[in-house]
């Protein structure tokens, strides 16, 4: 089970490090003069809180990871584990 979180864990990195690309993404389309300097300041606090969060879930991972069996990450749209949605072919 150890290494199961560890490799979710390892996910949330990636996710963090594609997170801070897209930061810089958006001050390459500001200089660019393809979005505006408003919508740099809103998409870049979009994008900080994304971080926020991210590194919550890095920071705390069994928040998410039930410590027993297999993961169960929840969907917004059902309350029903991913997984379980996944297996019975809902998608």
């Amino acid at each position: 089970m150890r290494r199961y979180k560890a490799y979710f864990v390892s996910k949330l990195t990636d996710c963090d490090g594609e997170n801070a690309e897209t930061d810089t993404c958006w001050d390459f389309a500001q200089d660019c003069s393809y979005i505006s300097p408003e919508e740099h300041t809103e998409m870049t606090s979009l994008n900080h809180e994304v971080g926020k969060m991210l590194g919550s879930m890095i920071s705390n991972p069994e928040k998410i990871w039930r410590t027993t069996g297999c993961p169960t990450l929840r969907s917004p749209m059902s309350a029903r584990p991913f997984n379980e949605r996944t297996n019975s072919g809902e998608g």
